[in-house]
Parts: structure tokens; sequence; C-alpha cells
């Protein structure tokens, strides 16, 4: 059983990002578990490592559990099985990867409002724990039902991740999923819409060897991919045309340049966002 970690601040984000949960664990069956790290950059923290400063921070942590227990057991009636959340004192960001490291997950949730800006979004993508994260990251920006998935796919056999974090979670679910390429421009595409799009038919190139692959790995798996599709124009307009999934699967490289006209686009969407990691 695949073994979930959400990501919960009181906050609606968070609220939306476990019941977003609750329906995914619906369908596949993962277990889910709940974070809360109660950061301690805040005012009012005393100087140095006494009494009164272990005071306070047992204080915070007692807080910090009832604010997000309460947010748990509003969501009980959407999935019932929900363990007590685990409540950590420190940096958010270095608690988790430590949580992570000591604990195998197979995913990590966690909210995003939405809209995001794309510079903030980019801000994020080259962050410490998206870089390091040990586990796939799925950003929740709304609360919908997940019928329709897209595999982003990349060139050659590097498609192979998502294919493969793709059957970790959904193997058995009853989900439609396409496979998709994407070719970002500056200027705009002849079709409509400003984007033009043709359906692969398997002999054109490494775009395609990783299509065949994808196609073959869910095929042996009880999948048949509806559509097979390459989309070329700007970030927005291929953005559009993306909003039709509910979740969306690509891989998150590990060096991300100054630019990336995939995370512009993946940042005005309002679908989900499935990272894994590239192998």
């Amino acid at each position: 059983m695949l073994k979930s970690i959400v990501y919960l601040n009181a906050d609606l984000p968070s609220s939306i990002a476990l019941r977003y949960a609750c329906r995914l664990a619906a369908i596949t069956g993962m277990d889910i578990n709940t974070l809360h790290v109660a950061s301690t950059d805040t005012e009012g923290h005393p100087p140095g490592t006494g009494w009164v400063s272990r005071t306070w921070e047992k204080d915070l942590i007692q807080q910090a559990r009832e604010k997000i227990v309460q947010l748990t057991n509003m969501e009980k009636n959407h999935c019932p099985h929900l363990s007590p959340p685990k409540i950590l004192l420190g940096n958010p960001e270095g608690e988790i990867l430590r949580e992570m490291a000591q604990t195998e997950y197979g995913l990590f949730i966690v909210g995003l409002r939405h809209p995001f800006s794309p510079q903030l979004f980019f801000k994020q993508m080259h962050s410490k724990f998206y870089q390091q994260a040990s586990c796939p990251i799925l950003l929740v920006k709304n609360l919908v039902d997940i019928k329709r998935i897209g595999l982003l796919l990349e060139s050659g056999e590097a498609g192979t991740a998502q294919t493969g974090t793709f059957l970790d979670i959904f193997n058995g679910a009853k989900v439609d999923v396409d496979l998709l390429s994407c070719v970002f421009t500056k200027t705009d595409s002849a079709g409509p819409g400003d984007i033009l799009e043709s359906a692969v038919s398997g002999a054109e190139g490494d775009s395609d060897k990783a299509a065949s692959l994808a196609r073959d790995a869910l095929q042996g798996n009880g999948f048949t991919p509806g559509r097979i599709r390459r989309l070329q124009g700007r970030p927005k307009a291929v953005g559009d045309r993306l909003a039709e999934y509910d979740l969306l699967l690509t891989s998150l490289p590990h060096h991300i340049g100054p630019t990336s006209p995939l995370l512009d686009c993946l940042s005005r969407i309002p679908s989900a966002l499935l990272f894994c990691r590239e192998q």
C-alpha cells in the first residue's frame, strides 16, 4: 500500500489538499498520514535552551496541534480513517525533508493557492525542498474528482519516470490517461487558439519513442491510453489546453535554468500537478 503524507496548515489550501487526498485514497487505496511543522521563526521565541524555552516550545506545539486536529476532524466524514496528525517543531522545509528521510513515503501532498504567479511558482520549484524531496510531490490547487490524467512525457526514455510514478500510485484505479508532449514557442502557432495540436503516430522521433514506451508500460498494467497528443504554442496557449485535465504528471528536473516554459505553463493552470523525480 502506498504511504502518503499530507502537509497541513490551518488554512483553506490545506483543507482542500486533505479532501483531495481522501478522494485519491478512495480510488487508489493509499494510506494517508498528516504532518504540520510549528515554525520557531515567530515573534516571542525566548533566547537560550532552558526551562523557559522548552515551555514555550511545548505550548507552541500544543497550540498547533489543536488547530490541525480541528481541521482534520472536519474532514472525518470524507476520510474516516485519518490517523492523528504528526506535529513537529522547527523549520518546515528542513523538518519535512528529515521526516521523508526517516520514513519511506511514496507521495507528498500539499495545497497551493491558485492563481499563483509564475514568479512565485518558479521560485518554489527552485527551493531546497523541491530539489531534495525523496518522493513525488502533488500540488493541489482545487478540489475536483480525479478522472482524467495527463502524463507529460519527455523525449526518449526519460518519460519512463512519469509512467512509473503513475503506476505506483494509480495501478488498479479506474481513471482515463492521455500521453502528452509539449513544444513551447515564443510566437503564436498556426492552430486555432494560437496552438497547434497533432496526434502522435509513433514514428516521428524521440518524443514518440517516449510515448511508445509509456503506452506499452501502461497497457502491460491494464491501462489503455485515450489519446497521444503533441501540443505546440506559447506557454499560456498550451496551458489553456492542459487545463482540460484533472491532474497532470510530469518530472521535476534536478537543475532548473533561469527560465522554464514548462513551469511557466503549469503555474497558470488550475489542475493538480504531480511532480516525480527524473531518473
